[in-house]
């Protein structure tokens, strides 16, 4: 446990800054108590520019975690940068692929630690649940900082249909 973090287990817990909001519920979650300011002008940048995949995902996270540009809020203490860091840049979807992930958040950063981008994807959507916006003041934040979140899939496939209704 860091200094300043609680550790959470999102399994059982209960409405702790909206922990149990995460979807699909991460692996480890640890959160503080300060709340930062995010503006829409967050900059999203990666260490690997070659993958399409990658650089698709951060312009559609940034568009999906900030719909309105009405956004009134300055970015006090936050610097407002999120960088993705991926290991393995051109590995692809195969039965037993890494898809894990760290996503850190401090007052200085947020920061993605991916071994695939598969991870790095995962992750994106855990930071755009994250963002929370408030209607009555116009802005946007991101509660609970510092927020330490180590997470994988847990199974290594993605599903199973069984159409009893075809039987």
């Amino acid at each position: 446990n860091g200094e300043g973090f609680r550790l959470v287990n999102p399994r059982n817990s209960g409405d702790i800054c909206g922990a149990q909001l995460l979807l699909p519920k991460p692996v480890e979650l640890q959160m503080g108590n300060e709340i930062l300011p995010v503006t829409p002008d967050i900059v999203f940048t990666t260490n690997n520019t070659n993958s399409d995949i990658l650089l698709n995902a951060l312009k559609r996270t940034h568009e999906i975690t900030f719909p309105f540009r009405n956004n009134k809020g300055k970015s006090l203490s936050w610097p407002g940068v999120l960088v993705v860091n991926v290991v393995h840049p051109e590995e692809h979807l195969h039965l037993f692929v890494d898809e894990s992930y760290e996503l850190t958040v401090t007052r200085e950063m947020a920061i993605i630690n991916a071994k695939t981008v598969l991870g790095a994807l995962h992750a994106l959507n855990t930071f755009s649940q994250l963002v929370k916006y408030d209607y009555h003041t116009q802005l946007y934040s991101l509660g609970c900082a510092p927020i330490l979140i180590r997470d994988k899939p847990r199974f290594a496939w993605r599903g199973l249909l069984i159409d009893s209704s075809r039987h």
